[in-house]
């Protein structure tokens, strides 16, 4: 069922994205970028929390994995920085 979801919103994304860039608006390619992140970041949280996978991977173990964590923030903050 999932696999369906997103192999539709994927197509739908592709779609839309096509009407962005050659349709009337005709944006750039960076902020076409800028809009869609956003949007696509909500619907990423929205699927992990009703999955129930957003609350697994909050519920780490902060004692044992700290390294892992710290690999993981400077990681994000390092692909925050170059995007």
């Amino acid at each position: 069922m999932m696999t369906a979801v997103g192999t539709f919103l994927a197509a739908l994304k592709g779609v839309v994205t096509n009407i962005f860039m050659v349709g009337s608006l005709k944006l750039h390619p960076l902020d076409l970028l800028t809009y869609t992140a956003t949007y696509s970041a909500i619907q990423l949280f929205l699927v992990l929390s009703y999955t129930g996978t957003l609350h697994e991977s909050v519920q780490l173990n902060w004692d044992s994995d700290k390294d892992l964590i710290q690999m993981l923030l400077a990681n994000g903050t390092g692909a925050f920085f170059l995007n």
